[in-house]
């Protein structure tokens, strides 16, 4: 495998291809912020996990192989049961797996976001391409202690190598990829032996039986590396590479034996033995021996520390960032619903506020704690605390009517129809709906829910909801001088008899809702901006073209104050949508 290492470090940006998909979510679940440059086997993105919260990296896997077939189920199977294994290993110096996915075309690791670099990163931007005997002390505490834990639960790593030993910006090493090697096999990758050429020992290379040996001989190797610059059984064949290994490096391990001593020379040439019969037994009988002759691991921590913040500050190729920076609603996903929760609650309070009067209770002190009680659900339960309301205001209606004649009962009976149809189709399902469906009532304005209803409802949900409030609204017009009852419904039906021309308020403002709706939903700022822009238009058009069918031909411009509230509900509509910028999902509250 030679996969390219996930970091967060200073990143040169790349433009754009046409492929770039910033928008669309892997797994449905993660938003891509930066794919790492393609290695051999496969790549890996850097992604905002949109359920928790958090960054995460997700290694992609092909799952065809070098000749075009693909992994078969079984295979996929076991991959699976490894990368379940691995999962589970919970230690400080092992990048947690936080899940394994897999569809068609590839497996997806979703792992732990180290921020920081990695070995072979380090070893290429420091002067010489090694580390002090100190800093590999303490690097191979870490990396052993993870090792140890591993082999205890039963998980072999089979793929350690410096891309894998990874340094958050606090210097921890972190070891990676556990739970990979069936599937790099199965892949053929690391020529079909699950590692990667020059740091496999002979037994992995043959396809032969592995143990915790292999795991040591790799990190012995990646050790070498780190002291001497250079891995010396590097080759362009596994077989090459075997060869090497048999044949010894003596001349690699001889500037140890001078850096560091004969007895540190034996240690590695024991870990380093081709038959593995002949190699030492365990990670911890070689950290036992070898780890304080290399050097103190106190302060190679404070040193990687410190070099670590030196080689950070370094721009890193190789990296292409994708779309825009996390938005407010991913940050603080808390945000959207507490404001939707608070503008329900206050909206359902003005209503509550004027119809509990028309209850005719007999005590002041029940008005108030209903309507501390509808407030409350409204909050807490917008979907049935809107439902509440509605069903406040018709009970009201009902007790204040003086009579109850047969026109106006129909009126009313009309008028639920149209709240449950609402209700049953949008409402219960919507619960930001109800924002849309009561502020055009508090304000005595049926356009009110046209840029705000497209800002987070479906163009149809934004139609429909636009026309019940705009009924809703011109009753409440009449409510306020006649009071609340049945009465006033059937001086409803006698205004749009008498002014049939106010009928085409409704066309117009629910014509607008649907087109502005149809442009936000398509995403991004762009088009939320002109959505909305396009929905204010058609609310100025259809309010002078009303009053010009109702002044016989004549032009006239609209009320200024209702012109005002239209620009003020659009600005806020607009900035909701460049805030949260996601329609439908930021303002859900149930």
């Amino acid at each position: 495998m030679h996969d390219q290492p996930y970091t967060n470090t200073v990143l040169r940006r790349t433009a754009h291809t046409p492929e770039d998909t910033s928008s669309e979510l892997l797994l449905g679940r993660y938003r891509i912020l930066e794919t790492r440059a393609n290695g051999g086997f496969g790549k890996v993105e850097i992604c905002w996990d949109t359920r928790l919260q958090r960054r995460v990296a997700i290694k992609c896997l092909p799952l065809s192989t070098v000749d075009g077939l693909q992994t078969s189920a079984s295979t996929m199977q076991e991959a699976l049961m490894e990368a379940r294994t691995a999962s589970m290993l919970a230690h400080p110096n092992i990048v947690t797996m936080y899940d394994f996915e897999w569809d068609g075309n590839y497996a997806y690791l979703v792992m732990e976001f180290v921020d920081g670099v990695n070995l072979a990163e380090l070893l290429a931007r420091v002067e010489g391409g090694t580390l002090t005997g100190d800093e590999c002390a303490y690097m191979l505490d870490g990396i052993a202690s993870a090792l140890a834990f591993a082999h205890e639960n039963g998980v072999l790593h089979l793929d350690i190598k410096p891309a894998n030993i990874m340094f958050d910006h606090t210097g921890t090493p972190k070891l990676a990829d556990f739970g990979m090697a069936t599937l790099a096999s199965a892949a053929g990758y690391g020529d079909a032996r699950g590692g990667t050429i020059g740091y496999m020992p002979p037994e992995q290379i043959n396809g032969e039986l592995v143990d915790e040996r292999c795991d040591l001989f790799a990190l012995v190797v990646c050790l070498m590396q780190a002291l001497t610059g250079s891995n010396p059984y590097l080759a362009p064949t596994a077989e090459a590479s075997a060869k090497l290994i048999y044949k010894g490096a003596e001349e690699y391990l001889a500037q140890l034996r001078l850096d560091f001593g004969p007895q540190v020379y034996d240690e590695f040439v024991q870990a380093l033995a081709a038959d593995a019969t002949n190699r030492t037994s365990s990670i911890e009988k070689f950290i036992t021996a070898a780890a304080d002759l290399l050097g103190d691991a106190t302060e190679g921590k404070a040193s990687l520390a410190e070099l670590l913040t030196q080689v950070t500050n370094d721009e890193q190729p190789g990296a292409v960032m994708h779309g825009r920076p996390l938005t407010l609603a991913e940050r603080a996903p808390w945000l959207a619903p507490l404001v939707s929760r608070v503008a329900i609650a206050t909206l359902s309070c003005e209503v509550a506020q004027f119809a509990i009067p028309f209850l005719k209770l007999s005590n002041s002190n029940i008005e108030l704690a209903l309507l501390c009680v509808v407030t409350g659900l409204s909050s807490a339960l917008p979907n049935f605390g809107s439902a509440l309301v509605l069903a406040l205001c018709f009970a009201a209606m009902c007790t204040a009517s003086s009579a109850l004649s047969y026109a106006t009962f129909g009126f009313a009976l009309i008028a639920l129809a149209i709240s449950a149809v609402w209700w049953v189709f949008i409402g219960r399902n919507q619960g930001t709906a109800s924002i849309a469906l009561l502020i055009p009532s508090i304000f005595s304005t049926g356009f009110a829910s046209v840029n705000l209803g497209a800002t987070y409802l479906s163009p149809l949900y934004a139609a429909g909801t636009t026309c019940v409030a705009w009924i809703f609204s011109q009753y409440a017009d009449i409510a306020r001088i006649s009071g609340l009852s049945l009465d006033s419904i059937g001086l409803l039906f006698q205004r749009w008899m008498w002014h049939p021309t106010i009928l085409l308020e409704v066309v117009g403002f629910s014509l607008a809702a649907f087109v502005a709706s149809l442009l936000v939903n398509r995403g991004g700022k762009l088009f939320g901006v002109l959505g909305h822009t396009i929905g204010l238009l058609l609310v100025f058009v259809t309010l002078f073209v009303r009053i010009r069918v109702e002044n016989g031909g004549i032009w006239s411009a609209p009320p200024m104050l209702s012109m005002v509230v239209a620009v003020i509900l659009f600005g806020l509509s607009c900035l909701i949508t460049v805030v949260f910028q996601t329609p439908g999902t930021p303002l859900e509250v149930e």
